[in-house]
């Protein structure tokens, strides 16, 4: 639900980040990064997308499945 509705609407960004949050959980790192960054794109202010994005860069936040 949420990649069809930021594949629609770029700027929703509540929609990018729970995007984000889920393919982070459900596994999907490679995602999770292309989402926030796609976000940033639109929104390069947004310190909760930026935030999440350095974490699981730096390995801070994993993206594996538990």
């Amino acid at each position: 639900m949420w990649n069809s509705v930021f594949s629609r609407d770029p700027v929703e960004l509540g929609a990018g980040l729970n995007l984000a949050v889920v393919q982070c959980a459900a596994d999907q790192r490679e995602g999770a990064v292309a989402t926030l960054n796609r976000l940033l794109t639109f929104a390069p202010d947004n310190d909760r997308a930026r935030s999440m994005l350095g974490a699981i860069r730096s390995g801070q936040q994993s993206c594996a499945a538990k």
